[in-house]
């Protein structure tokens, strides 16, 4: 496996949560089976460890050396996302009924972690990672940065409104109650990261993309 194969399977594995959220989102009773709950979990599961993975192989394998900062952002990416795959492991042990913690703390706290990590990721890597032969970059970049910021700033009134009321609510629920207002968030949000796998897959298959 390499970056642009990983790049390749976050592509699938974003649009996949996505549409599976979306749909659960507007018919819930797409899983109402133990064993479609199990698969869709342990789908989920491993396409946030392939998030992991890409960051990772992002610092092995795309960075210069000077790349310092951007380095650092990218191992902070790697955290981020080992905290998202957590939740999801946690679910599974849930489902199966070996472990039945109470996820409402990590819930809140590790998307809104990610959502933060992503906007320092991708501001830095705007800022300092992208010279002449990464300038294919700089668009996807920008909405990655705006689609990032929109998602820091919905995950942070979860995060509030958890510490006031001691209530946690998945965003997804939310946007089953104000579609209107959530299902356009959350598609901005999918857009943008979309587009940066994808402005970064086809600059992987490009010559010079270092």
């Amino acid at each position: 496996m390499n970056l642009r194969s990983i790049t390749l399977i976050n592509l699938v594995g974003i649009s996949y949560i996505f549409v599976s959220r979306t749909a659960v989102t507007i018919f819930p009773e797409m899983l109402a089976g133990h064993t479609a709950v199990f698969l869709h979990g342990t789908l989920s599961l491993l396409f946030t460890v392939a998030v992991l993975l890409f960051y990772y192989y992002f610092r092995r394998d795309y960075l210069r050396e000077p790349e310092e900062t951007l380095g650092k952002a990218a191992n902070l990416m790697v955290t981020a996302s080992a905290g998202v795959s957590f939740l999801y492991l946690l679910y599974l042990l849930d489902i199966t009924g070996l472990f039945s913690p109470d996820p409402a703390p990590f819930q809140a706290l590790f998307p809104w972690v990610y959502s933060l990590a992503a906007v320092y990721f991708f501001t830095v890597f705007y800022r300092e990672g992208v010279g002449k032969s990464r300038s294919g970059l700089k668009s996807a970049l920008r909405l990655a940065i705006a689609g990032a910021a929109i998602s820091a700033l919905v995950r942070t009134l979860l995060v509030v409104n958890y510490l006031f009321r001691g209530q946690f609510e998945w965003l997804w629920g939310y946007a089953g109650r104000y579609p209107l207002l959530f299902f356009p968030v959350q598609g901005l949000v999918f857009i943008s990261f979309f587009y940066f796998f994808f402005a970064f897959y086809r600059l992987q298959g490009s010559s010079g993309s270092r």
